[in-house]
């Protein structure tokens, strides 16, 4: 049960606000049996008892959520009612210092578990039936992420957007960032990583995968579709970047339908048909454009925060748990018993 103070401030936040319905949304006990392996390793390290995963857990995702570096995390965990009612902290409880939220994500990503936190969230959300368990369609798409570095030396060639397999090995450069690198999209060049991510046909993120950005899309569609959840008869579709013979056989041996948009060759341009099926997949693709918008966009993640490519990959995961839990928070009202332990939850507009 939450004490007096907390209870005061979750009653100012009202429960329409999205983070009161996300905290009684979730099953937060499923999280803690994740979360009980990060201290796994010896405990407590020279007698200093580490603050509950779980509150900290909830810091990385309001972290995410606001785009806060470590430092400013530490001040608004001190300042901010709101943060402090949905981490769990008490009002006259110590809270993590900047080191303390570095040293904890680098735990979760170090056992991998940014991965099955965000695998968790999707099973809840798809237990309260607010995620579709078994989706028509998978949307496979990849943007770039800017690195958090600036590299100080430039490579020459610079694969080029759609031909990074015909680009011979670029010149190794110099940065603080290791794993990223360089990606020309048209008349720009970008040095970071590409994000691939599978949406659902309600714009709920599945799936993500990464590489540092110069990897070619149409070679890393086969694996990031075998790692993404999937049933026979799904339609996977995707952009003309991943139309090869190769890609469109590898879905009819899985069982899966062909979405993928066609391309035109040299000498060989669409047919009527084939520009009529390209016209319908795009009604289909603009979801997970919209998915990278609100990504980068409110979400602040044009540009990564770490360095490393399996620090930047949690990073989106957690960007990502925001995105799903915002659908999810704008999809359901919380009943008049909303400040029980366990509330009720109904469909947004439903009665």
């Amino acid at each position: 049960m939450l004490g007096f103070s907390a209870s005061m401030i979750e009653s100012r936040l009202g429960k329409d606000h999205h983070l009161v319905k996300v905290w009684h949304l979730l099953d937060w006990d499923r999280f803690a049996l994740i979360l009980k392996d990060v201290y796994a390793r010896g405990g407590p390290v020279g007698g200093v008892v580490p603050y509950d995963p779980l509150k900290m857990f909830r810091a990385m995702i309001l972290q995410a959520w606001h785009g806060l570096s470590d430092p400013k995390m530490e001040e608004a965990l001190k300042v901010r009612m709101d943060f402090i009612w949905f981490t769990g902290f008490d009002v006259s409880d110590s809270v993590p210092d900047e080191t303390s939220i570095c040293r904890f994500r680098n735990r979760l990503i170090n056992k991998k578990l940014d991965k099955r936190l965000f695998a968790e969230l999707n099973r809840q959300l798809a237990a309260h039936g607010l995620m579709v368990e078994k989706a028509k369609a998978a949307i496979v798409d990849a943007s770039v992420i800017e690195s958090a570095a600036r590299p100080r030396q430039t490579v020459e060639p610079i694969p080029e957007d759609r031909k990074e397999d015909e680009t011979p090995s670029p010149v190794v450069r110099q940065s603080a960032d290791p794993d990223a690198a360089w990606l020309k999209k048209g008349k720009k060049a970008h040095f970071g990583y590409k994000l691939f991510a599978v949406v659902d046909e309600d714009g709920f993120f599945r799936h993500t995968d990464m590489t540092p950005a110069n990897q070619p899309e149409v070679t890393h569609f086969r694996q990031v579709v075998e790692s993404m959840p999937k049933h026979r008869g799904m339609r996977v579709y995707s952009d003309k970047g991943n139309a090869s013979a190769a890609n469109r056989e590898f879905l009819r041996e899985n069982g899966l339908k062909d979405g993928i948009m066609h391309k035109a060759a040299r000498n060989k341009p669409l047919s009527e048909r084939q520009k009529q099926l390209n016209r319908l997949i795009s009604e289909v693709r603009y979801i997970v454009e919209q998915g990278f918008g609100t990504l980068k966009r409110p979400l602040g993640f044009a540009r990564a925060s770490y360095f490393g490519l399996a620090r930047v990959h949690a990073q989106a995961r957690f960007k990502l748990m925001c995105l799903n839990l915002t659908k999810a928070a704008n999809m359901i009202e919380l009943t008049e018993n909303a400040y029980a332990s366990r509330p009720s939850i109904g469909m947004a507009g439903a009665g």
